[in-house]
């Protein structure tokens, strides 16, 4: 889902008796949207609401990040014009008339978008009335999507600038309401999409889970502001956790320090593992929706497992550990470990050419087995074709695929780089079958699933019967909808497998006991890859990878792992060696639904665990800088491999923006620190010998990885004619191809299903891109003819011929 931007919601607030009619209402006294007392824990429902104002009557404009911000930072009206306009029923903006209209939530959250109307890039004002009977002193919980600016009669009191979806008390505001009437009023802006606000005042029914989830989440900031409002620290969620618990639970050392401070009671126990696990869960079901199958084994004996929300919406069939699920990229372990036992038999080897398997495949005397099972290859990935998605529920043959891969060219030279790769897994799928005569699902019924009872796990096709099987279905804009149904003939060896979490679990016994690859092959399977310059391959994301396993760490603790993600589905197997722990969660939602990302969920499942034996994580707390100069030093672009990282100064804050996001502030935390609020994440700039910030340490889900810092490319000016001389298509593979086309003086190019991005010069020849670290260089013959442009981007160097 894209990020989204903000709208105001403006609360007026004026006089005990103050009335808020529209122009055509009557005259009596008009109680909407006005709260006595406001009681604990009590939702605002009714509002008023402007129309929709546009950030901008330009449809380009109004998609500018900067343009949004620049709305959002400055007020086309001031506040007390807006909380004045309401008795009149419309707001004045820019010389046209805005009226006002009552919202009522259908449930907590006014849903800006349905209630109001669908409009993108855009923001309206809310306001009501709050009449205390005593001076107060209230915290205030509030979500929005997106951006949103809060004030309590005229004083601004909140302002938050975020691309996101409204969660329920994400922000908390602490605000002073006087003895009698007071006015809020919000400005909600919007980006795209989904467009909403929720608010309501905190109390003792609120504060727990308020509590518990902010100290696992390590945010020193909101656990101060609930214990300074009277928030009970030894308060428990179910199944009885508490703040210290959790604290505890996830390494939050400074946060143990400090409610202990706060009187926490140290001898309250643990509740069963058990317990927590489920809790995991329960928090994200939803009555009728999608959801998953979960084991947790250690030791070889199984501690939990279970089954949760639906499996077949239309047939109301619950999700029992025995339903099975396509379990996408989980598939490439087995493939590979097949590879390898058939390489143990003398019958291949990882150092095979590509060429022995199919002579005519180009380039196939550069690639090797071993290059295909770690990803680094260099051939395009069918999944990364524009137009993939448009045809994968279609018909396909084997030998179509191969014919197309095969066509796809290749992102780099053979072995120079990584970057993950479906077409890889696939061929090796297609060379099991040519090495044993059989297919290779048939191969690996034999030879894995057979062996150690894995009865429940084959490739996927829909002329199998399956008992127990659950329907893919995706979660967008708050809504569950069935998900694209993949032929997985398209898949084969790269994700085309089914199996069910019981499976799964007989499978990683197997493996990690010795009982399906030697020891030698085991440990060739989980050594990192390495390149042809012999340099260790870093995967995206941090961590390496191996032989169809991911190889990281999780707070200190070695994982052996691999996901799995198609329409529909979202899978997650792992297991952590050295405690012997195994945890599958298989999900029949993707896009997932909230809380109910598998990988994320094995992870927290796995400290639940094993949180004796990790290591800490730090704290997210806002520290005031000393010296504002130093924002400078943090300016400038990151390579964070798939896109751009943009870190810029407005004043005396710090953004950052990951391309094709929303750009979001990065508060301090400490020398050269900053974090997001809206997720746990930090980045620490680096610096080298000389002072000088060059890269940045990005730390997210307990994994870090360094980006290097892009020197910053001067942009020359380039005579129109020459650049009207690039214009037309330029093909990267069949059916894909790079549009560079001209408006103006500036050059834009778009390739076949994405995006269009502006290109600069850096020479009459070499252009770069702003959004991704990446070149472009348009190439001549003798006769000073355009004939190609050759992309590098980061392991990706291609050189596209000039077709149109």
């Amino acid at each position: 889902m894209q990020i989204k931007k903000s709208i105001r919601s403006i609360f007026l607030l004026s006089l005990l008796t103050s009335l808020f009619p529209v122009a055509d209402v009557s005259s009596q006294p008009d109680t909407f949207a006005v709260y006595a007392d406001l009681a604990p824990d009590f939702f605002m429902t009714n509002w008023w609401v402007t129309e929709p104002i546009a950030v901008s009557e330009d449809t380009t404009e109004r998609k500018d990040a900067e343009k949004q911000l620049q709305v959002f930072e400055q007020d086309a009206v001031a506040v007390e014009v807006v909380m004045a306009s309401v008795p009149s029923g419309s707001l004045e903006i820019h010389g046209a008339a805005v009226s006002w209209k009552k919202v009522s939530a259908k449930a907590d959250v006014i849903d800006l978008f349905r209630q109001v109307a669908e409009k993108e890039y855009a923001y309206v004002y809310a306001t009501a009335q709050i009449v205390m009977s005593e001076e107060s002193r209230v915290l205030l919980g509030v979500g929005s999507d997106d951006g949103i600016q809060i004030w309590i009669n005229g004083e601004l009191v909140h302002k938050y600038w975020i691309g996101r979806p409204t969660r329920i008390d994400e922000d908390l505001v602490q605000v002073v309401l006087k003895r009698g009437s007071n006015s809020i009023v919000m400005k909600v802006q919007n980006q795209q999409y989904d467009w909403s606000f929720v608010c309501r005042r905190l109390g003792p029914s609120s504060f727990p889970r308020l509590l518990v989830d902010n100290a696992g989440r390590g945010n020193l900031d909101n656990v101060n502001v609930l214990l300074a409002n009277g928030a009970d620290v030894n308060a428990k969620i179910d199944p009885g956790v508490t703040a210290l618990l959790m604290a505890q639970i996830k390494g939050r050392q400074e946060l143990v320090r400090l409610l202990l401070e706060h009187g926490a009671d140290s001898s309250i126990a643990l509740p069963a593992k058990e317990k927590l696990v489920e809790g995991l869960f329960q928090r994200a079901m939803q009555p009728g929706y999608p959801g998953a199958a979960v084991l947790v084994s250690q030791n070889g004996k199984i501690l939990f497992e279970n089954g949760y929300g639906l499996a077949n919406r239309a047939k109301d069939i619950a999700i029992v550990p025995a339903t099975t699920f396509r379990i996408g990229s989980i598939t490439k372990q087995f493939i590979a470990a097949a590879i390898l036992r058939l390489a143990e038999k003398g019958l291949l080897s990882t150092s095979d050419k590509l060429s022995k398997f199919y002579p005519d495949f180009p380039r196939g005397d550069e690639v090797t087995i071993y290059h295909l099972l770690t990803h680094t290859s260099g051939i395009h990935s069918f999944t990364s074709v524009p137009d993939f998605i448009e045809k994968v529920t279609g018909a396909i043959t084997q030998q179509e695929m191969i014919d197309n891969i095969k066509g796809y060219g290749y992102d780099f030279d053979p072995g120079k780089s990584f970057l993950y790769n479906n077409s890889g897994y696939y061929l090796l799928g297609c060379i099991i079958e040519k090495v044993t005569g059989m297919s290779y699902g048939a191969y690996l019924n034999q030879t894995f699933f057979e062996p150690p009872g894995m009865a429940h796990t084959g490739v996927y096709s829909k002329d199998v019967a399956f008992e127990r099987e659950a329907i893919g279905y995706s979660y967008e804009n708050n809504d569950v909808a069935t998900a694209l149904d993949w032929n997985m003939d398209f898949a084969g060896g790269a994700g085309s497998l089914y199996s069910n979490v019981r499976d799964l679990y007989r499978w990683n016994e197997a493996v990690f006991n010795g009982q399906v690859l030697s020891p030698e092959s085991r440990e060739a399977a989980f050594t990192p890859a390495r390149l042809s310059s012999g340099e260790v391959a870093d995967a995206q994301g941090g961590g390496h990878y191996g032989f169809g396993w991911a190889l990281g760490g999780l707070r200190g603790r070695q994982e052996i792992s691999h996901g799995g993600g198609l329409n529909g589905f979202a899978t997650f197997l792992t297991r952590f060696p050295q405690d012997s722990l195994t945890v599958v969660v298989l999900s029949n939602s993707a896009p997932t639904l909230p809380n109910l990302n598998p990988g994320e969920i094995a992870h927290e499942i796995a400290e639940i665990y094993l949180y004796d034996h990790m290591e800490p994580q730090q704290v997210y707390a806002t520290t005031a800088l000393q010296n504002k100069d130093v924002l400078d030093d943090y300016v400038g672009q990151y390579d964070y491999q798939t896109a751009m990282m943009t870190i810029t100064r407005k004043g005396d804050r710090l953004f950052a923006q990951l391309a094709g996001q929303a750009e979001l502030e990065i508060f301090p935390k400490g020398n050269d620190e900053f974090y997001w609020k809206i997720v746990e994440a930090s980045v620490k700039f680096l610096r080298d010998e000389n002072g000088k910030v060059n890269r940045a340490a990005h730390t997210q889900n307990g994994r870090t990885f360094e980006a290097p810092r892009i020197e910053q490319k001067e942009v020359v000016a380039v005579d129109a004619a020459v650049l009207q001389e690039y214009v037309g298509d330029y093909e990267l593979a069949p059916g894909v191809a790079a549009g560079i086309t001209l408006e103006g003086e500036q050059l834009y190019i778009q390739v076949t299903g994405q995006p269009r991005f502006e290109i600069y010069a850096s020479s009459p020849t070499e252009f770069f891109l702003k959004v991704v670290n990446a070149k472009i260089t348009f190439l001549k013959d003798e006769a000073d003819q355009v004939t190609a442009l050759q992309l590098d981007q980061g392991p990706v160097h291609t050189v596209a011929k000039k077709v149109k």
